[in-house]
């Protein structure tokens, strides 16, 4: 008697987009001795992220005996493991990965119950090729030139109708003590990474650690899988998180405080 043909199994492994991007592909699933292509170019990956941080051919992914490894394919703006740059990791369940600013964390169905039973590999060195521009540190300025400044923009036309500034963060620790950086747009990556929007140059930052949003008039601070971790008053954050006048961040060990601009708007 003939023996029926099985089904090949379904795979318990797959990639789960945790950033806020629309993607096409939300999820990822995994096939063991597969070697997929992640790019922008339809005709060269296998899993196409249509974005313009993403390179033709990002990164290549292959699961083998139950572990994914992950090797960057000389992209231009980096693939990170748990917030640091890599050239070529092997990552387990619960690690976060992206590609730049998308980011995927790696679920095993089978190894669903251990989560947190296991402390998520920290792989890579950052990577020194990272060709994007950084933006620097702005220069020390006190409370009242900030002042100062801002009432001689404010008062260039009176008949002009004045941008809403969107604020700015004053360093607390001592590295960037009394530094003033401004939040130039409504969407500011933090990290320790020469291509971030706000550059922290402090070994205890991850390479890409959060992110700033600013959604309905508020800010948003999200922790991007970072190491070290992100505060806010205090306490670690481990989902979007408003941030107020006053309120005191934590980017692992350097600390900011947000303060709104001096002058309102009023039309």
């Amino acid at each position: 008697m003939a023996a029926l043909a099985s089904s090949p199994p379904v795979s318990p492994w797959r990639l789960e987009l945790v950033s806020d991007h629309k993607l096409k592909n939300s999820h990822i699933t995994l096939t063991e001795n597969t070697a997929l292509i992640v790019g922008r170019n339809a005709e060269q990956a296998d899993i196409v992220i249509a974005h313009d941080k993403i390179s033709r051919k990002h990164a290549e992914l292959l699961l083998l005996n139950g572990k994914l490894r992950v090797r960057d394919l000389n992209s231009i703006n980096g693939t990170f493991v748990n917030g640091k740059a890599i050239k070529e990791a092997v990552i387990r369940h619960g690690d976060t990965l992206a590609f730049e600013t998308i980011v995927f964390r790696l679920l095993c169905e089978q190894e669903g119950e251990q989560e947190g039973e296991q402390e998520s590999q920290h792989v890579g060195a950052p990577d020194a090729t990272q060709v994007s521009t950084a933006i620097s540190p702005h220069q020390t300025l006190n409370t009242s030139q900030i002042e100062r400044t801002a009432i001689r923009n404010a008062s260039v036309s009176a008949t002009q109708q004045v941008r809403v500034d969107l604020g700015f963060l004053i360093g607390k620790s001592p590295k960037f003590n009394q530094q003033s950086f401004p939040l130039p747009k409504t969407k500011v990556l933090i990290g320790r990474n020469a291509n971030n929007d706000l550059h922290l140059d402090e070994v205890s930052v991850s390479a890409m650690h959060a992110e700033l949003s600013y959604e309905n008039g508020e800010w948003q601070l999200r922790d991007m899988g970072s190491i070290n971790g992100t505060y806010v008053n205090g306490k670690r954050i481990n989902a979007p998180t408003t941030i107020k006048s006053g309120y005191e961040i934590r980017i692992a060990n350097v600390c900011l405080i947000y303060q709104l601009s001096y002058l309102q708007n009023k039309y």
